[in-house]
Order: structure tokens, then sequence, then C-alpha cells
């Protein structure tokens, strides 16, 4: 009975530094962020919000707008009401204005942020049409978990002896078990 007990310590110790490890893992993911996520979301929010003032507009009008501009204009088509937006709505964080696009059959249209970098067409730019409205973006394409799956690999490596000396000891104790049962019935 001695030597199970004397076993249990070490299992009990590989748990706490997997505990210690999985706690640096969690810390060093959430500290890890994109570069300029506050602008990003916000770049995001406001291509929302004028594809919601473009579809408000086309709700009144019976027709897509042929350029942002008539969504804050004071010239209005006949029975619409208006104005949808306010000039600050036509920028993003960046200072750029936002690109809006209609289809030629003028069924679809597409709001485009073009980023930190005001490169039109860049890895940076945000649109309405990243992804069908209103599904959820995937979770790996969040910026934290962007994080959390080029840091993961770094923290494998690392716990990988420690679960397997988990194991052996889990192992050993079994062995060690069934032996004292086997002794303690003959």
């Amino acid at each position: 009975m001695v030597r199970i007990a004397a076993w249990l310590a070490w299992p009990v110790f590989a748990i706490a530094v997997l505990f210690l490890l999985l706690l640096v893992f969690l810390a060093a993911s959430l500290s890890c962020t994109c570069v300029d996520c506050s602008s990003y979301n916000a770049s995001r929010a406001g291509i929302w919000k004028l594809a919601m003032c473009v579809e408000a507009f086309q709700l009144d009008c019976g027709r897509l707008p042929d350029q942002l501009d008539e969504l804050i204009s004071e010239v209005r088509p006949e029975g619409c009401a208006g104005p949808w937006a306010r000039a600050s709505d036509l920028r993003d964080p960046y200072g750029s204005r936002f690109v809006y696009r209609r289809s030629a059959d003028g069924s679809s249209f597409e709001v485009r942020g073009i980023g930190r970098d005001r490169v039109y067409g860049s890895a940076d730019d945000v649109t309405t049409s990243d992804r069908p409205w209103p599904w959820l973006e995937t979770f790996w394409r969040r910026p934290l978990w962007d994080c959390v799956i080029v840091t993961l690999p770094w923290f494998s490596i690392p716990l990988g002896p420690p679960l397997w000396l988990m194991a052996a000891i889990v192992r050993r104790i079994h062995r060690t078990a069934r032996r004292c049962e086997a002794t303690a019935t003959e």
C-alpha cells in the first residue's frame, strides 16, 4: 500500500505541471491580438452599417443607390424619406471613403473598406461579400483564434513529454495495484 501512495505523488505533480503549462499557453494566446483590431472591427461594423443603409434606401426607394452620396443627399428621389446615413458614415476608421459597387443589373451590391494600407484588393480589406449575411464568420477567422492556432504547436511540443510521463506513471500504478490485489487474494 505504501508503494502505491508514493507513486500517486507523480501523477499529481504531472497534472500540476500540465495545468501551469496550460495557464502559460492561455496567457500567451490571449495576449496575442491583431495589430489594429479596434480599427479593423470598426471598419467591419461600418461596412455593415452602410450595407443596412443601402438596404433601407432600396426598401424606401425601390432601387439601389447609384453611389453612396445618395444616402446623405438632401435632394432625394420622389417618394423617398431619407437621409439614410451621415457623411461621417461614408469614411472608414483610417480616413478613406468606403467603396460601393452595384451590380450591372442593380440586384446586388458590395461595400468595401480598403483598410489600413489604403490599397484596394489587399489582404486587410473588409467587404460585405466576405461572408453571406447573416451567417457568423467561422471561429478560426477571428483574430484571437488566429493566434491560438499559430501558438498551439509551440506549446504542444513541451506538453508532449509530461503527457507521456503521466501515462507511463498511470500504467505503473495500475500494474502495481494489480500485483497488490493478486498478492492479497492469494
